[in-house]
């Protein structure tokens, strides 16, 4: 499965050389390495403008360099974004448990946001979740709170907090 979308913002979105193609991961064309430096690229951006999420960043470094391990062959999914040039500009990658999905990592590159990448990528993460008749998908990106805008746009909702944990939880409910 290989979804092609168009960027907008500056760009000419109906040009093909704008598209961003989108793809489950493939050890083949993607390199753990090379995804957990973006990873790390766009932490710090976010450190840079003000933002706290490196909660978990050890534990996500970890997970990007041996993606299949840490996602695919527990039954979860990872798709990488690529641009036209071939560089990764975006990563959503997810668990799964026996009835859940959990949401690990959501990123996109600094110079793709506000371009609806990271729609797509929820959508896609969502729409993946429903595939594997998940009955919620859980967010567990270690991020603050004033990013949750777009979780909270389909439909994520704050429940209470977890048993042994001070982190709400933050989840989406895709039984209905």
């Amino acid at each position: 499965m290989r979804e092609r979308i168009a960027t907008s913002g500056s760009f000419n979105w109906e040009k093909p050389e704008n598209m961003v193609a989108i793809e489950p991961f493939n050890p083949e064309r993607h390199w753990g390495g090379s995804l957990a430096l973006l990873h790390l690229e766009i932490r710090h951006w976010q450190q840079t403008r003000g933002k706290k999420c490196f909660a978990d960043i050890m534990d996500t470094q970890a997970e990007l360099r041996d993606i299949e391990t840490a996602y695919i062959e527990s039954g979860g999914q990872f798709f990488v974004a690529t641009c036209p040039r071939g560089e990764t500009v975006g990563l959503v990658g997810l668990q799964k448990t026996e009835d859940a999905a959990i949401l690990k990592i959501l990123d996109v590159a600094p110079n793709f946001r506000d371009q609806g990448l990271d729609d797509r990528l929820l959508i896609l993460a969502v729409n993946w979740s429903r595939q594997q008749q998940c009955s919620t998908i859980r967010l567990a990106t270690g991020c603050e709170e004033n990013d949750w805008t777009i979780y909270r746009r389909y439909g994520f909702k704050k429940d209470s907090l977890s048993a042994g944990s001070a982190e709400p939880v933050i989840e989406m409910d895709l039984s209905r």
